[in-house]
């Protein structure tokens, strides 16, 4: 324990953590703050888009209305007209309803030119818009109206929920690691560049209790970063942010069909997702610093490592695939987004090879001699 505490004070107390800690916290405000200014920006494009989408049917329209002087009695190209007429009607609703705060008329409204350019799709017209893509706004939109939520852009949220949600994508797509490696990378790598290594295996302990020692180091460390990413962003989002709704809906990919999940679950199953794959990144670390002994081999071995094994793994398609795939929550946002509740399947897989290289960097440890 002695070790541990004198391991985790070493960190705390340096001018990296302290400044790393720093970077971080400031670059969330700075996220927020870009996220507030991009509020005008956001409803213009959206503007921008309307007139894009109102002129493609106008285009169509002026076309089908020609054909139909020529060819009154075709039935496809009424249905046609007559689509397209609803979708435009909707178009000049939508556009100053996108300034308005009457965000359920705004995504009804949306929905019935949705709607309406399904169905002329479905007499095989064309339009810039997919089918794929127009599905997905419809559902997204109906569970917002379902629900009584107002929605929030994707990545420019300034409400609480969907801040945090920004935050945790960012955290749990790798950045945890990344952070993680910049702060503990050199745990004990360190120790051997620095020749310490000799002093610590002179002391009345094991080599194990260094190995131990670092690694709970590691752990603590990891768990105190999330901690002050977390309540910082929600301090932020309680004190200058709106509300917003823990309950806001975040769309799940499954298989042809999509379901939601609330985005306090979300970010719950996010951050279980990512603390199982950070154990396993913190023994390879360890087992790697015995081999290398040298922080920047450690830090590209590592990476090098879990990125290439999680590229390899979705390489081989199969349906247990996360069954044995270690490296399965490397990306553990994109993970549940795509297929939900499987992420846990790799859990145990993941567990057990952390305990496997875990237990070799120990039996490394143990026999080593040489500590030049």
């Amino acid at each position: 324990m002695t070790l541990f505490l004198f391991e985790l004070k070493k960190i705390i107390f340096s001018r990296r953590f302290q400044y790393l800690s720093a970077i971080i916290l400031l670059l969330i405000g700075a996220l927020y703050v870009r996220n507030i200014l991009f509020q005008d920006l956001l409803i213009k494009e959206q503007q921008k888009q309307v007139d894009i989408s109102t002129r493609e049917v106008q285009s169509h329209l002026r076309a089908f209305v020609l054909q139909q002087e020529k060819d009154s009695e075709n039935m496809i190209l009424s249905e046609r007209i007559t689509h397209l007429s609803t979708a435009l009607d909707a178009l000049y609703e939508w556009k100053p309803l996108l300034q308005s705060e009457n965000w359920q008329a705004r995504l009804q409204t949306e929905n019935t030119f949705l709607t309406a350019l399904l169905s002329y799709k479905e007499t095989g017209g064309e339009f810039s818009l997919s089918t794929p893509e127009m599905e997905r706004t419809l559902a997204w939109n109906d569970q917002l109206l379902r629900q009584g939520i107002e929605p929030s852009p994707e990545n420019y949220g300034t409400s609480l929920p969907n801040f945090m949600k920004q935050i945790t994508d960012i955290y749990v797509n790798i950045g945890a690691i990344v952070l993680l490696l910049l702060l503990i990378g050199d745990l004990l790598t360190i120790e051997f560049e620095q020749g310490s290594i000799r002093f610590l295996y002179t002391q009345p302990v094991k080599k194990s209790a260094i190995l131990h020692a670092k690694s709970l180091t590691a752990i603590t460390i990891y768990l105190f970063v999330t901690a002050a990413i977390f309540i910082f962003t929600w301090l932020l989002g309680l004190t200058i942010g709106k509300p917003g709704s823990f309950s806001y809906p975040v769309m799940i990919d499954k298989e042809d069909s999509f379901t939601f999940i609330p985005i306090f679950q979300y970010i719950q199953w996010s951050l279980s997702g990512t603390s199982c794959i950070i154990l396993l990144v913190i023994p390879l670390c360890m087992l790697i610093s015995l081999y290398a002994k040298n922080a920047i081999i450690t830090l590209l071995s590592v990476m090098v490592i879990i990125i290439g094994g999680y590229f390899s793994m979705q390489a081989v398609s199969w349906s247990g695939q996360p069954w044995i795939d270690p490296f399965h929550l490397l990306f553990t946002g994109r993970t549940i987004q795509t297929i939900s509740g499987l992420w846990i399947y790799s859990v145990p897989i993941t567990l057990l090879l952390a305990l496997l290289i875990y237990l070799f960097a120990l039996l490394k440890m143990k026999r080593t001699v040489d500590i030049s």
